[in-house]
């Protein structure tokens, strides 16, 4: 019998009780582990046609030679003696613009934060894209070498529709002072206070979490 191990390589807390609710429409058997990301984030974003191409890119390079390694290494402390294979989830969240011309980064100040706001929401909308990256690895028996299975990456879109009504009251001022926004990507928490600004998501609500539930498992049903 052939154990299998998957490992969410990911430390985000959200992303964990995601894939912990993927579990339990997973057989029994199968053993999950979290690992820590080994790949550095440094890719030039300036390099890429679209916020899209640079976030497939990011997503499957995070699942690198050294990850791998790293998954084979905790699976064979514990099995050493018996085959095992290694399924490896890599996913990347970012927010765009909504003609994926640029990655929303977390403003510089107060007053940034502010214009950016008001300009998403002037647009109308903003794009949350997140990138899965998922494969599965086995040792070859002969070469001793880690060997590739099988390997899929897709990328789930969901549009943040942002009411503009906020435009004409004190909201913005009121959400910018309280400061949540300078620590997020476009400028605002959607799962916290900036969710007064969101009138609506068009897409997997759990996309926008950090791991798109319904196509990462019915992904991974196919590699068990």
């Amino acid at each position: 019998m052939v154990t299998t191990y998957l490992y969410l390589n990911s430390t985000s807390p959200r992303r964990v009780g995601i894939i912990n609710k993927i579990k339990k429409f997973l057989p029994n058997d199968i053993t999950f582990d979290v690992n820590k990301p080994l790949f550095q984030e440094d890719l030039n974003k300036e390099n890429y046609k679209s916020s899209r191409d640079y976030l497939i890119d990011n997503c499957k390079l995070k699942t690198c030679t050294k990850t791998i390694e790293s998954c084979f290494e905790k699976t064979g402390r514990v099995h050493s003696n018996e085959p095992f294979q290694v399924i490896i989830v890599s996913a990347d969240t970012i927010l765009t613009d909504k003609h994926e011309m640029r990655v929303l980064e977390k403003p510089i100040d107060k007053s940034h934060n502010l214009n950016m706001l008001q300009t998403q929401i002037q647009d109308g909308s903003v794009k949350c894209l997140t990138s899965v990256h998922i494969s599965k690895y086995a040792m070859d028996k002969k070469t001793k070498q880690i060997q590739c299975l099988k390997s899929d990456q897709f990328v789930s879109e969901a549009e943040i529709v942002l009411d503009k009504a906020v435009l004409d009251t004190k909201m913005l001022d009121i959400y910018v002072d309280i400061g949540e926004g300078l620590d997020a990507a476009g400028g605002f928490k959607i799962q916290e206070n900036g969710s007064f600004m969101v009138k609506q998501i068009v897409g997997d609500y759990y996309n926008v979490v950090g791991l798109p539930f319904n196509e990462t498992l019915m992904t991974l049903y196919n590699y068990i």
